[in-house]
């Protein structure tokens, strides 16, 4: 990619910044400033827990799990899971194959299914990849009109295509036959494209990204972190849980989708971020400092009284500067990080 090149998509992303910030409801000083935080790096702007008024004594869970997940191809990808308890601090779990260290995806569905029945201590779970798409590609990209039908379809379609990749290839194809351009799904060995977001009428970033200066788009597909693998592989995962909630009668809500608030009783789904959850960097396996991480920040949070808050989505948006009712339908299409 030339110089050129990527001037020019800087400047295209900080002008699709600045759009997407007025229409949530944000002057435009203030999407200046955003967009000036993002490009810099800026870590003010990511929130860590609250610590001015914690309350003890007023934790809503039991088991607390942090799941880190990998889109990779491979049999058995780095998948790490860890939990803690009220009583315990975070451990990693075991896969059920003897001597295996990564856990398989149908391993972590078949876990999931027995730790979210309604007898199961209350569990909230932490997965580090996305829960949606940027708002408007429902339809331009993935022919949904409910957040279900994107994870039934995406369910479907990773069937058919065998490979993560494989479908964001296949998406790419539909999408360039229907629009005369590239598809949304960016993969860095090409040059950067306006035309897809532009054609397609959405975003590269979710509304809760653009306040993540190291944020990497759920179009991103490589190299390097595969986010866009995780995230087509994730909704598959998802997709499977909430049918077998259905089927089986399972005890759980995915957070802010199906609930905007903390349920009063009931397990919760949550998407989580890493690095803002004070995960270890460089460590001897990143996987596993990562699912660590979100284990014991869902922890300290809970006991503190501060996950409450958290889950709260129109006063987590408020403290964002954005007008609850203008945003919720794209919120619950997109999904937001939690500690966002």
């Amino acid at each position: 990619m030339s110089d050129k090149d990527t001037e020019s998509a800087d400047a295209f992303w900080q002008q699709a910044r600045k759009a997407r910030l007025a229409t949530a409801g944000r002057s435009n000083s203030d999407s200046t400033e955003l967009v000036r935080r993002r490009r810099d790096g800026d870590r003010a702007i990511t929130m860590p827990p609250d610590q001015s008024h914690p309350k003890k004594g007023t934790a809503r869970f039991e088991r607390y799990v942090g799941l880190d997940w990998s889109g990779a191809k491979d049999s058995r990808p780095p998948i790490r899971v860890c939990t803690a308890t009220l009583d315990s601090p975070p451990k990693p779990e075991d896969p059920p194959t003897k001597r295996a260290k990564n856990w398989s995806p149908d391993e972590v569905k078949s876990w999931l299914l027995h730790a979210l029945t309604p007898d199961a201590p209350r569990t909230i779970c932490g997965f580090d990849f996305g829960f949606g798409y940027p708002i408007g590609s429902e339809v331009a990209v993935f022919h949904s009109h409910s957040w279900r039908d994107l994870l039934t379809g995406v369910r479907e379609r990773l069937k058919s295509s065998g490979a993560a990749k494989a479908l964001a290839s296949d998406l790419n194809d539909e999408f360039c036959k229907a629009n005369g351009c590239q598809g949304p799904f960016f993969n860095q060995s090409e040059a950067p494209s306006a035309h897809p977001y532009r054609a397609g009428g959405f975003g590269y970033y979710r509304l809760t990204e653009l306040f993540i200066p190291e944020a990497k788009s759920q179009w991103y597909v490589g190299p390097g972190a595969q986010v866009g693998q995780s995230t087509i592989t994730g909704l598959s995962m998802l997709a499977c849980l909430l049918e077998q909630r259905d089927e089986l009668g399972l005890e759980f809500v995915v957070w802010p989708h199906e609930s905007q608030r903390l349920p009063s009783n009931g397990h919760v789904l949550v998407e989580t971020y890493p690095s803002l959850m004070g995960r270890k960097r460089k460590a001897k396996n990143q996987h596993a400092a990562d699912a660590k991480a979100i284990s014991a920040w869902l922890k300290r949070t809970d006991e503190s009284g501060e996950l409450t808050r958290y889950l709260d989505l129109p006063e987590v948006v408020g403290k964002q500067g954005l007008d609850f009712e203008q945003v919720r339908h794209r919120v619950g299409w997109e999904g937001w990080i939690i500690g966002v």
